[in-house]
């Protein structure tokens, strides 16, 4: 009995959905920072993006990605 109870927690978990993000969106640089750095466009820019995306990912819009 304990076997099939197990089992059907397993397969009502395994289909549950979870809402809740990942993570928060906010920005590990301080404000100056990211806005100095999205007014000098490295928010759009390829070669800043990874850090954009890693320190100013609220300031540049980010979170989605």
């Amino acid at each position: 009995m304990f076997f099939y109870l197990l089992c059907a927690m397993l397969i009502i978990n395994a289909f549950a959905r979870d809402d809740t993000p990942l993570e928060e969106c906010k920005d590990r640089g301080n404000e100056r920072y990211c806005n100095s750095h999205k007014a000098s466009g490295r928010c759009e820019s390829e070669n800043y993006k990874f850090i954009m995306k890693t320190n100013c990912r609220k300031t540049c819009n980010l979170c989605d990605e």
